[in-house]
């Protein structure tokens, strides 16, 4: 009993008591449009030049335009996940909170057994807004839906 109690006692400290809350964001996807991203990318990016460099980076031959955001007011946050095999896979934002931190939670869809998909590359991502701030942002991306 000592022995749970004092396991207990080290791990309460540890433990995230801080209340969190539904922020707003805006999914600009559609404004870049369909981008090939031949990699994972998670990315916060807090000006249009940083994104701008990513997209050169990342797609060098027919690199498309960052979309307009107003940095002073906002960031974005893109989240690639790479070649897929299908037009059965998606990604999907699930919620952003905030606390200490903000936390982005993402659903990557996969396709299921018998479902009718277009076996071809797809190369699933969302870029999104949220009102800029100062604190550490931290992803979680659910798979396997």
């Amino acid at each position: 009993m000592v022995v749970a109690l004092a396991g207990a006692g080290l791990a309460y400290p540890r433990l995230n008591t801080q209340k969190r809350h539904l922020i707003g964001w805006r999914d600009i996807t559609a404004e870049l449009g369909p981008v090939r991203w031949p990699v994972q990318v998670v990315s916060v990016i807090h000006s249009r030049e940083k994104l701008q460099k990513i997209l050169a980076h990342t797609i060098p031959e027919g690199t498309p335009r960052a979309p307009a955001v107003d940095y002073r007011r906002r960031e974005a946050i893109l989240i690639a996940l790479g070649p897929r095999s299908s037009t059965g896979y998606d990604l999907r934002v699930t919620r952003i909170t905030e606390s200490s931190r903000i936390f982005v939670v993402l659903r990557e869809r996969t396709p299921r057994l018998g479902q009718h998909v277009t076996p071809m590359l797809t190369f699933p991502y969302r870029l999104i807004t949220i009102p800029r701030t100062d604190k550490k942002v931290r992803f979680h991306i659910i798979g396997r839906l």
